[in-house]
């Protein structure tokens, strides 16, 4: 029994015996720049073959990024002559590592995010797609193993290390190998999923193929929780580590936050206090977005310079785009005395002067009026093809910041301080005038003056011409600036003068707003418009030098009928269903002119009506010879028809109340053309207004001297109810 259980030991040992391991670090090779490289030795056993395959580069190292490059179509195989390899662990360059778009194996598992191979061969190709970016290898680490039954440790994904927030941990072993894992040390069971890691844990693991066990593999992880930034400026005193492999994950709440600045990779943030610099690529936002979301990243200092590099865009966008970006002015000695309470910042200093007129090595100094100076780093390319003029003053717009220990300001806009222009002056202060105006600008000799009536600035090249006085006969805001030879500019200047409209035109255009609690107060200065129309607090008026109608709405007016008015009226301008109005509440200011005018109704058709109800909005019509569509209103509402076509007739005053049409009669209708939401209607506005068609009928004489009809053509002796009757061949309605 002793010799079979020493023969099983001694078999187990076998089993389990260790793999060799060979290496090579080519970055120590002593290679040239641009060198071409084939075949590397990595032992005895162990030779790496570089091969240009399909690719239009061949595999070369370069001091740049002290690596090996394996370009598109290249090939690398690792091949061992003295058993199978079972791992293989290269070392990357950061901005070259193995990823799925650049990698391919003829077998065993490749491992991302530990950068790594795993399986059984003696010979491993990796194959760079032609379309992919190029690989950059520095270090190769082959385990091998001549022992048959040599099975290998699991690997871990992702490898032990330093995590922030839970992480899926991952374990791979040989082809039909089990593996079995403990958190513990001691207590281990079979792997089936992934393992949640959320606290700090050491993750102990082996793998077994029926009677062969591998070696334990321990990893440790050691989990660190994820700190949420609400403010730039916590997230400022935060930033203290000083290289991305110390730096601590972080959350940034950027809601509300304004995108000051893009260029490449750097993206530039305030929340109004402070600025930051966001450092990713594959965004899309632009200067001018306000953000709203989370951005997550890691929090260090390169070089000196606070930043948080972003490695999940996914959950921050842009609620708002094109929001004003104003560069706050500041000092040089503010920077100089405290750059980390500013870095970052999209500020402007003034008054500056270049001290030589090119870059060196992308950096040039700069001075202001008080002896301060600051190097100006040309990292964005603003500075790269201009020359400075070292007896200028210039204003400079940018972010301060710092490298190692020396301040920087990286400039985003550099300009002239423009020569000393006296502003011009306007003959008017701002202010509420009754009457139109004549506005006068005047500027120093030499000076050409521009300005705008449209609310933008001027400026050297853009805005009228300032030639005469300008006559304003609404309310308007002017701005104006004086240009000299050289195009130099004043200050914008303003001056806002509210006239009251004094066309029923102007009244038309500005009426714009759909409700009282959205409606401008305006004020309108009336010139001799005719009342053509009064229903309770319903006036409606028309101007004969305009041909225009228009309706006026409130009560104790006192007007009637027939009175000519002008004056100042001031009240709340709006479309109410679609009818223009000016809402007013106080006729105090308002004058009779005169009274008893005659008011004589536009001829017009049921298709002028319709095609130009527009145009004939609350103008005083008549519609002669048409027919009553039913015998009576509905919803107050009947359609009359002519030989031209048909229009709703709409009884605002329900004078129409139990009264019976003719449907077989013509009729002449006087009423006011109304809007109705886009709707053409005529309003009648009291019986005597409706004529109807008495062809036919003979004229009696009753008593002598009166001769009564009713509608119906019957000649009658005595009038026995309320209704429309024809006395001596006129229309008229007795109330009884």
């Amino acid at each position: 029994m002793k010799k079979i259980l020493l023969s099983l030991f001694v078999s187990l040992i076998a089993w389990s015996s260790h793999a060799e391991t060979a290496s090579v670090d080519l970055t120590a090779k002593g290679y040239t720049n641009q060198e071409k490289i084939t075949e590397v030795k990595i032992g005895d056993d162990i030779t790496a073959t570089f091969d240009k395959g399909t690719g239009s580069n061949p595999p070369a190292y370069y001091t740049k990024g002290t690596a090996v490059r394996l370009y598109g179509g290249n090939t690398l195989t690792i091949s061992c002559t003295a058993g199978k390899i079972v791992n293989i662990a290269f070392t990357t360059e950061s901005s070259g590592k193995l990823t799925a778009s650049n990698s391919t194996v003829n077998e065993g598992t490749l491992d991302y995010d530990t950068q790594s191979w795993s399986g059984s061969s003696s010979s491993v190709v990796i194959t760079n797609p032609a379309s992919s970016g190029h690989i950059r290898f520095q270090k190769i680490e082959v385990t091998y193993s001549t022992n048959e039954n040599f099975l290998s440790a699991p690997i871990f994904s992702p490898k032990a290390g330093t995590y922030y927030g839970v992480q899926t941990i991952t374990l791979t072993a040989a082809a039909d190998a089990s593996i079995f894992y403990s958190t513990n040390g001691t207590d281990f069971k079979a792997y089936t999923e992934p393992i949640l890691v959320s606290a700090s844990t050491t993750i102990s693991a082996y793998a077994q193929k029926g009677d062969v066990k591998s070696e334990t593999e321990t990893a440790e992880y050691i989990i660190k929780p994820i700190e949420t930034y609400t403010t730039l400026t916590a997230l400022n005193e935060a930033c203290t580590a000083t290289s991305a492999a110390t730096a601590p994950k972080v959350i940034l709440n950027v809601a509300d936050m304004l995108v000051t600045y893009v260029n490449g990779s750097n993206v530039f943030i305030s929340d109004g206090t402070q600025g930051f610099l966001l450092f990713a690529s594959n965004t899309t936002l632009k200067a001018g977005d306000r953000l709203t979301g989370t951005v997550q990243g890691w929090l260090y200092q390169y070089y000196g310079l606070k930043e948080l590099a972003v490695d999940d865009w996914s959950t921050v966008s842009a609620a708002s785009a094109n929001n004003d970006v104003e560069a706050q002015p500041i000092t040089i000695s503010k920077i100089n005395a405290n750059v980390g309470a500013v870095m970052s910042s999209y500020v402007v200093i003034s008054n500056v002067g270049f001290e030589a007129a090119t870059l060196n090595n992308k950096k040039v100094t700069v001075m202001d009026e008080e002896g301060e100076e600051i190097q100006m780093f040309d990292k964005f390319g603003v500075l790269a093809a201009m020359s400075f003029n070292t007896t200028a003053q210039y204003i400079i717009k940018g972010f301060p910041c710092v490298n190692g220990t020396s301040i920087q300001f990286y400039p985003v806009e550099v300009s002239l301080v423009p020569a000393s222009v006296a502003d011009p002056v306007f003959s008017l202060a701002s202010g509420e005038y009754d009457e139109p105006q004549t506005l006068t600008i005047t500027a120093a000799d030499q000076l050409t003056i521009r300005y705008t009536v449209d609310g933008t600035d001027p400026s050297a090249t853009e805005g009228l011409v300032y030639t005469e006085p300008l006559q304003l006969d609404t309310t308007v805001t002017i701005k104006a600036i004086a240009v000299d030879a050289q195009g130099n500019t004043s200050n914008v200047v303003s001056v806002s003068l509210s006239l009251p409209y004094i066309t029923l035109a102007q009244l038309y255009k500005n009426c714009t707003a759909t409700s009282t609690s959205t409606a401008p107060t305006v004020r309108f200065k009336a010139s001799n418009l005719l009342v053509t129309g009064v229903m309770g607090n319903n006036i409606f008026v028309y101007s004969n030098v305009e041909e225009k109608g228009f309706y006026f709405y409130g009560g104790n007016s006192g007007l009637v009928k027939g009175d000519v008015i002008s004056g100042l009226l001031t009240g709340k301008l709006l479309e109410y269903n679609g009818l223009a109005e000016l809402s007013i509440s106080d006729w105090s200011t308002v004058n009779k002119v005169s009274s008893g005018n005659a008011v004589t109704p536009k001829k017009v058709t049921t298709t002028d009506i319709n095609n130009s109800y527009k145009e004939l909005e609350s103008q005083f019509v008549k519609l002669e010879n048409v027919y009553f569509q039913a015998e009576q209103t509905t919803n107050s509402s009947v359609n009359v028809k002519d030989e031209a076509g048909e229009v709703i007739v709409y009884d605002k005053s329900r004078i129409f109340n139990g009264y019976t049409f003719n449907t077989t009669k013509t009729y002449t209708i006087s009423g006011f053309v109304i809007n109705y939401n886009g709707t053409p209607q005529l309003y009648p506005i009291s019986l005597d207004d409706i004529v109807v068609g008495m062809k036919g009928i003979v004229a009696g004489n009753i008593n002598g001297k009166t001769t009564i009809y009713n509608l119906q053509g019957q000649q009658l002796q005595t009038i026995g109810q309320s209704g429309i009757y024809v006395i001596n061949g006129k229309a008229v309605y007795i109330k009884k």
